[in-house]
């Protein structure tokens, strides 16, 4: 692995979003190449200090009572959303596929047609 390429990827490294194959590399890389090291040293105190210093400001209840609300509702099955009517005509297709997917199998192929 040369430097543009282990630059290229020490953010994914850092964040622990590389296989071991690739992390493996740059772990390799870093070891042997110290001005790749220095860069790594820099990323890392950067992502530390902005976590340190990070403001986070929580929603307030109100607004979060809001977003729940108009996002539309889920049913608790899909049974339910389908209803009975819909449940029996999809058995009913069903069946009937099944059942002519099994009379086209144990028909018999035209080589023993032949024979007979």
């Amino acid at each position: 692995m040369n430097c543009r390429d282990a630059l290229d990827l020490v953010h994914g490294y850092i964040d622990g979003e590389l296989d071991l194959v690739k992390s493996l590399e740059i772990e390799q890389h870093l070891d042997a190449c110290p001005a790749c090291k220095v860069k790594y040293d820099q990323v890392r105190e950067l992502g530390s200090g902005i976590r340190a210093h990070a403001l986070y400001h929580a929603a307030p209840p109100a607004l979060r009572a809001r977003v729940a609300a108009a996002l539309p509702r889920e049913h608790a099955s899909g049974a339910r959303a389908l209803g009975w009517g819909g449940m029996a005509a999809a058995l009913a297709v069903f069946t009937l596929l099944g059942l002519g997917f099994g009379l086209a199998l144990l028909r018999p192929g035209s080589d023993e047609r032949l024979a007979r």
